[in-house]
């Protein structure tokens, strides 16, 4: 997706997409996952701020989660009502389209173009990587691997700009994938990202990402249609300690040394 949603649209997508009792727990979310700070603050009120801070969205404890993302802004410490979810109308549908990749967000995060004007952010349906981005808090461990290997996935020549040997930015060009999304997911999370495994001429991201250890499997309330094959990838990189299995004792969201 490009350019920025409306506060109210984003909101309301951050509210009534947020997971049942019982699902699954999301990964923590980050400042960086919300267009502006009003909609930051409204989901951090949504979840029980100021009194609970469980995504860690408030670092200094003012009660104003994210005070460094753009504005609009919301400075209120009082929920506003939203109104609810529109009912699904019609069963999901498996959409496929190819696109090129124009960014990588983060190890399992990307943006392609789909097109000359179409843009997408996309979320890898199945996997987590360990945290890069959230404001105030240490990188996790794995978490700048897990980002260099995308960048390897996606580009034909990233860039090590640093010289730790990783990769930090994209280069040369960014490689033709198929973008599939699957019936049985949500088709977007709720920050807006589109949910779809993204494939290559060399193979699957996600599946490329799990066998490298550089990911884990994800289950967000209900089982995806590849499961079966990423719990196998997932195993032969755990069994042959690869990546971060190895590097950070298998905690991926343990701080990084």
């Amino acid at each position: 997706m490009n350019g920025t949603l409306p506060t109210a649209v984003a909101v309301a997508m951050v509210l009534s997409l947020a997971p049942a009792a019982g699902a699954a727990t999301a990964p923590d979310l980050d400042c960086a996952d919300f267009p502006n700070q009003a909609t930051a603050q409204s989901y951090f009120l949504s979840q029980g701020g100021p009194a609970s801070d469980p995504d860690r969205l408030d670092s200094d404890g003012d009660g104003i989660a994210c005070e460094l993302n753009p504005c609009p802004c919301d400075h209120s410490t009082t929920p506003t009502p939203q109104p609810p979810a529109p009912p699904v109308t019609e069963a999901p549908t498996r959409t496929k389209f190819h696109a090129v990749v124009t960014a990588v967000v983060d190890g399992d995060t990307i943006r392609v173009r789909r097109g000359r004007h179409r843009r997408y952010t996309v979320r890898l349906i199945g996997i987590d990587t360990p945290e890069t981005k959230r404001p105030g808090t240490p990188v996790e461990c794995g978490g700048p691997e897990a980002t260099s290997s995308m960048l390897r996935l996606g580009f034909t020549r990233p860039r090590d700009t640093d010289g730790d040997g990783l990769y930090d930015r994209k280069g040369g060009k960014g490689r033709h994938v198929k973008v599939t999304t699957d019936p049985t997911q949500d088709r977007r999370d709720r920050y807006g990202r589109l949910l779809a495994y993204v494939k290559s001429a060399r193979g699957s991201l996600a599946t490329a990402q799990l066998r490298a250890g550089r990911a884990t499997v994800y289950v967000f309330a209900r089982p995806f249609e590849q499961l079966a094959l990423f719990q196998s990838a997932e195993a032969s990189a755990r069994d042959a300690d690869r990546g971060t299995w190895d590097e950070c004792g298998g905690d991926f969201h343990s701080a990084s040394p």
